[in-house]
């Protein structure tokens, strides 16, 4: 059966949690992880918990080319598929510093790559970026206040911003558009807080029984579903949301953000490189004899077919249509 979104959901705010409380202890301990090393981590544990879910790290990629860390692909063969490019940053002492990474032209920064690579796709390729978060309750004053998320118990925790999603739209606005008596605090953690959500929420629109909602939809119906679901995180976060409204705002911001949904078909096919990822992993679920799959099967045809500028360091591919005998044990 293809993957469990509300099982999903929950998996990465444990994952949130985990994170928030890796980065908080290592920085009090002189332990602190990189992007990378983090991005790793949570893709480890997505595939530990959800063996259904297709993960590759690929061994050459130019990050700095591409304006993402990883790519997160949602679709079926005959369906259609979206596409997440996500950037991650995380948080140091009381700001993102990394938001001042340069991107591929001179004087460019990187969420400008990003959102520039998706903005040819911009009906089935959204850029986001995940801030990875974690601090003691003295490191802010006054404390942060969150927004309105409420996990499965009902509760406000700020764990669950230890992976923080964020249109990478909204991320040049406030940052790009810093004013210049706030240039200096361009990158402060408080002025992206109050627009940044859950990750858990980028396939989600987090209302009442939001998880009942997915029971018994067709592969198709689970493909409109999350890509409304993109779409609305992507298109009221850039700033087109009716003024004066926020994303937890009067139900008629949903109506007006999904009365803007398009009516094009997303991606009619995986990329090449994702595709040869997916029916690598196929080969392997399906039991296919050792010397059938080479060794490095998934990463030759990176390095010698396709040039690098195109590849992220990694991939996730969740494939609505796939059949158990299809995944990876």
């Amino acid at each position: 059966m293809p993957l469990n979104i509300a099982r999903l959901a929950q998996t990465m705010d444990e994952i949130s949690r985990h994170t928030w409380m890796r980065i908080k202890v290592g920085d009090m301990t002189g332990l602190k992880f990189r992007e990378d090393s983090i991005t790793d981590q949570n893709l480890l544990e997505l595939k530990l918990a959800h063996p259904e879910l297709i993960v590759h790290k690929f061994t050459q990629s130019t990050e700095k080319e591409f304006g993402a860390d990883w790519e997160w692909w949602f679709g079926g063969d005959g369906l259609g598929w979206i596409c997440l490019r996500i950037q991650a940053k995380r948080v140091h002492e009381t700001a993102y510093k990394q938001l001042d990474h340069g991107g591929r032209r001179e004087g460019e920064y990187q969420y400008q790559t990003l959102i520039e690579g998706c903005g040819k796709e911009r009906y089935s390729t959204y850029p986001f970026h995940v801030f990875y978060n974690g601090w003691e309750d003295t490191r802010f004053r006054p404390n942060l206040v969150f927004s309105s998320h409420k996990d499965f118990c009902g509760r406000t925790q700020k764990e669950l911003w230890g992976c923080a999603a964020m249109s990478s739209h909204a991320v040049m606005r406030l940052h790009l558009g810093s004013k210049p008596d706030q240039w200096t605090k361009r990158a402060h953690v408080p002025r992206y807080i109050h627009e940044s959500f859950p990750w858990s929420e980028l396939f989600t629109v987090c209302t009442p029984g939001w998880a009942e909602d997915w029971a018994g939809l067709t592969p198709d119906q689970m493909l409109r579903k999350l890509h409304q679901a993109v779409f609305f995180n992507d298109v009221v976060f850039r700033g087109d949301a009716p003024e004066g409204e926020d994303r937890y705002g009067e139900p008629y911001v949903v109506d007006w953000a999904l009365s803007q949904f398009p009516d094009e078909v997303p991606h009619p096919r995986l990329p090449d490189y994702a595709w040869a990822v997916r029916d690598v992993q196929r080969m392997v679920a399906s039991g296919a004899a050792r010397e059938e799959v080479d060794d490095d099967s998934t990463n030759s045809f990176a390095t010698r077919d396709y040039p690098s500028r195109t590849l992220p360091r990694a991939i996730s591919i969740v494939d609505l249509n796939a059949r158990p005998a299809q995944l990876l044990r």
